[in-house]
């Protein structure tokens, strides 16, 4: 921020008499700016030893007991040998209050070294409102020192209110006013915790959202109400309590209380009496020093003194019970009361219901007593009469009013309380007849080919059940369902083709009564499933194909290898294959037994799968193709591969042969097994055989080669000048 803009906002700022917490920010700010020019330092000399950077560090505002991030100032040791710094000092103003310095700068005896610079890292905590204004120096041994830079920041409220007071317009004594609002602000850069609010005199906090704390830079409210208690100009404080500076705040409330001029109130009607369970309106008259009356109904406070009766807005009473109770009407001071009194209700009657009912033998009836009441309310009684049958052999009556036939009939039924009787209430009891047939199970689904027994549940007039089972008539609706009537077979129905029907059991007599059921034949579900081979037996690492053929329940069979899941128990003996194109194909892994599955929903079928030993698949002669010369030997070696993929040295088990003979030998003689001889020049097939397997390669034996050299005589002397005759003798490889 510049000095001139500064100087401007000032200007501009002080002609405002009620700035904003932000203008007071700023106007404050550039104050402590302003002040502070004189201490800045505008430059130095073009062969500086030191240089002290920035010339300033301008903290802004911040609430009072509030701590800022650091901001940085940097000591540059700029001459060409170290120097050492002896103090570093913020003094000045408020600087042992408000500002803090750390950092890495080293203080004699320590050197800062030449070109190396260090870091003053400065925070700011104002201690009080307005402009806080301190200085930095630092002293070295450089030619330059002292050197110093301006510190300025603001101290601001943590929190502020607006308006800081409240006065309220004149309000009758006794009644209350609309709340007025103080707004909360918080300016802390963290939540403010809140303590506590209260007013005083005839004032009252009606909403607080403040709550137990506020967030940065929240704002939050308080309503308050002004209920006067006296005539003419009150006074009070709000005082808010907060865990900051400036607590607690004290706003001023005043208003004027006012009087209407009213001397009493009457409440009418006077003293009345009402049975329990009735309504009474009641008018509030006010008397008025100027001799007028006014009906006051619905502008007065209204109160019943006990739970005899309640009253509301308005003056409408209800009783409740049978007692007494004073009707009070209110306003500002002035009451006025009447007594009510409320007396029990009076039985008048007594009405039993239901109305001339008819039942059957053995069924029951519950009546119900109604007592219609002297204030024309009415109550269930039928627990509190005594009732009466008149003819026991056709019904009898409970306490509770149960009815229950006997026999064939009727007979008058009474309820009595007091001397009140009700009249006669005729109950007629007839047989049981039945009500309803009732077809079990409900609407079922069965597959093609399978049995259902139904069962017939008659119903009675008189609650009871019988199964008719065998006593009603069986049809079916339709072809895709047959049901028996025969003998033995009664309601057993047979799903013949897909489709539905409806099923039917009805009475054989008059009036016909039936019941059904509707019966669903799905496809012809899976019954079992075989699985073959039967008990198969295969080598370790063979392969065993599987099939699954189904039987439904219609008969039919069907090959589903393929639908089914296929699975083994012992997936270490042998696996089973389920992909595409090789389901049911099963691979054996070592020997022992596993039980092979096939399943489909909840049916599934298996078989036992023995895996023996590993079979002898091939046999693999080494060297391949050899050559030797005449009488030199080769010794061959023949491995077996196994169904397992297993491999196997068979060199000494196999039986060697040479073919055609003449060319060569080989040696089937324990310790020499598989050695072959060069006998003649030529081809041969070396063939290496273990039961019906067999393995060959080709040895070519070519002409006899010289092995060694012979030289005669092995030493020899001769005199200077003599000669003496050697012999060379080869030898060959065929000897």
């Amino acid at each position: 921020m510049h000095t001139s803009e500064c100087r401007i906002r000032q200007t501009h700022s002080s002609a405002i008499p009620n700035v904003t917490p932000a203008a007071h920010r700023t106007k404050a700010l550039c104050g402590a700016v302003l002040a502070l020019v004189s201490l800045l330092v505008l430059g130095s000399p073009v062969f500086a030893q030191s240089k002290l950077t920035p010339t300033s560090l301008l903290f802004g505002g911040y609430a009072v007991g509030e701590t800022s991030g650091p901001k940085t100032a940097t000591f540059k040791n700029t001459q060409k040998v170290p120097l050492t710094i002896d103090s570093i000092v913020i003094s000045g103003g408020n600087a042992p209050v408000d500002y803090a310095w750390g950092g890495n700068c080293p203080i004699s005896p320590n050197t800062l070294a030449a070109g190396l610079s260090c870091t003053i890292p400065v925070t700011f905590t104002p201690s009080a409102l307005g402009n806080r204004i301190a200085t930095l120096t630092v002293t070295s041994s450089s030619s330059l020192s002292p050197q110093s830079i301006a510190l300025a920041g603001v101290g601001i409220a943590p929190v502020t209110v607006a308006p800081t007071s409240l006065t309220f317009a004149g309000t009758v004594v006794g009644t209350t006013s609309a709340a007025k609002t103080v707004t909360l602000t918080n300016h802390f850069n963290t939540a403010l915790s809140m303590s506590s609010v209260s007013t005083s005199g005839d004032f009252a906090v009606a909403s607080n959202s403040c709550g137990s704390s506020i967030g940065t830079g929240d704002k939050c409210t308080f309503g308050v109400t002004f209920t006067p208690t006296a005539v003419g100009l009150l006074s009070g404080t709000l005082t808010i309590n907060y865990d900051a500076f400036g607590s607690p705040i004290l706003l001023a409330l005043s208003g004027t209380g006012t009087d209407t001029g009213l001397t009493s109130i009457t409440v009418t009607p006077a003293n009345p009496s009402i049975a329990a369970g009735n309504a009474l309106q009641f008018t509030a008259t006010g008397h008025f020093k100027s001799g007028s009356t006014e009906n006051l109904t619905s502008i007065v406070a209204w109160s019943s003194s006990t739970s005899v009766a309640t009253i509301a807005p308005g003056g409408a009473a209800a009783t409740v019970t049978a007692g007494t109770s004073s009707i009070r009407a209110t306003l500002g001071k002035i009451t006025g009361s009447t007594t009510l009194t409320v007396t029990p209700p009076t039985l008048v009657s007594i009405a039993v219901t239901p109305a001339s009912p008819s039942i059957t033998r053995g069924a029951t009836q519950q009546f119900l007593a109604t007592g219609t009441y002297s204030d024309s309310s009415t109550q269930n009684i039928t627990n509190s009469v005594t009732w009466a049958s008149s003819n026991l052999s056709v019904a009898t009556i409970a306490a509770s009013g149960l009815a229950t036939g006997a026999g064939s009939g009727t007979s008058n039924i009474t309820a009595t309380l007091g001397s009140v009787v009700s009249p006669v209430d005729t109950l007629t009891v007839t047989p049981p007849t039945l009500v309803s047939i009732a077809v079990t199970p409900a609407n079922p689904s069965i597959a093609k080919g399978t049995n259902l027994a139904l069962k017939a549940t008659g119903a009675y007039s008189d609650g009871s059940t019988q199964d008719l089972t065998t006593q009603v008539t069986w049809s079916s609706s339709a072809p895709a369902v047959t049901v028996s009537n025969t003998s033995g077979s009664q309601g057993v129905a047979t799903g013949a083709s897909v489709g539905s029907a409806t099923v039917s059991a009805a009475s054989t007599s008059a009036p016909v009564v039936s019941g059904s059921t509707t019966i669903t034949v799905t496809a012809a579900a899976l019954l079992s499933i075989a699985v073959n081979p039967t008990s198969p037996s295969v080598a370790a690492g063979l392969k065993q194909q599987f099939t699954a053929s189904g039987t439904y329940t219609d008969g039919t069979t069907q090959d589903i290898t393929l639908t089914v899941a296929w699975s083994s128990s012992d997936q270490t003996i042998a696996t089973i294959s389920n992909a595409v194109g090789t389901q049911g194909q099963a691979t054996a892994l070592s020997q022992g037994f596993t039980t092979i599955t096939a399943t489909m929903g909840s049916i599934s079928g298996s078989t036992t799968l023995t895996v023996g030993p590993a079979v002898l698949v091939s046999i693999v002669v080494m060297p391949l193709n050899p050559s030797i010369a005449l009488g030199t030997t080769q010794q061959f070696t023949a491995t077996g591969t196994y169904s397992d993929n297993s491999a196997q040295d068979m060199t000494s088990s196999v039986t060697w042969r040479a073919a055609p003979a003449g060319v060569a030998t080989i040696s089937n003689t324990l310790g020499s097994n598989g050695l072959a001889t060069g006998t003649g020049q030529g081809i041969t097939m070396i063939t290496a055989t273990s039961g019906s397997t067999s393995g060959n390669t080709q040895l070519t034996v070519t002409a006899a080669v010289l092995t060694s050299i012979a030289v005669t005589p092995a030493t020899a002397s001769i005199h200077q000048g003599a000669t003496s005759q050697f012999a060379a003798t080869g030898t060959y490889s065929d000897g």
